[in-house]
């Protein structure tokens, strides 16, 4: 049997993943190093930040270990934060985010599959027919 290392034991993750982990750490580091020295516009460090992000994604993928959602999510931030900057917009992003983030959060709730009452499961009749009472947990 191989010897499971100190880090799979306390997260359960594999080495592997432990790598790229730090790896992307290392290398956001460079870029934000680079970014303060070379005075880089803040459109197009937020545009490397998510390219970063993005790139440790697709090493998960390649390597069969699965996306991340919330990294690819936050990534995608990073990448629309670059690009509003470098165009100019006058209409500031972080609103329209924190919008689109309540929106997205309501929508899951209410209509993701499998969850036929979102919310509401814990009120919700098993069986059609059946009547609307407090079901506990």
């Amino acid at each position: 049997m191989v010897e499971e290392s100190i880090h799979e034991k306390r997260f359960g993750g594999s080495a592997l993943t432990h790598r790229l982990d730090a790896l992307g750490w290392g290398l956001f580091f460079i870029w934000l190093g680079y970014v303060l020295l070379a005075d880089v516009s803040s459109g197009i460090a937020l545009l490397g930040i998510g390219v970063i992000i993005w790139g440790g994604q697709l090493a998960r993928l390649s390597f069969r270990l699965g996306l991340e959602v919330f990294w690819a999510v936050v990534g995608t931030g990073f990448v629309l934060g670059g690009v509003w900057q470098m165009l100019g917009s006058q209409l500031p992003l972080f609103p329209v985010l924190l919008i689109l983030a309540g929106l997205a959060v309501i929508f899951t709730t209410f209509f993701r599959r499998g969850h036929r009452a979102g919310i509401w499961s814990c009120c919700a009749p098993d069986e059609p027919g059946e009547s609307l009472t407090h079901k506990s947990p």
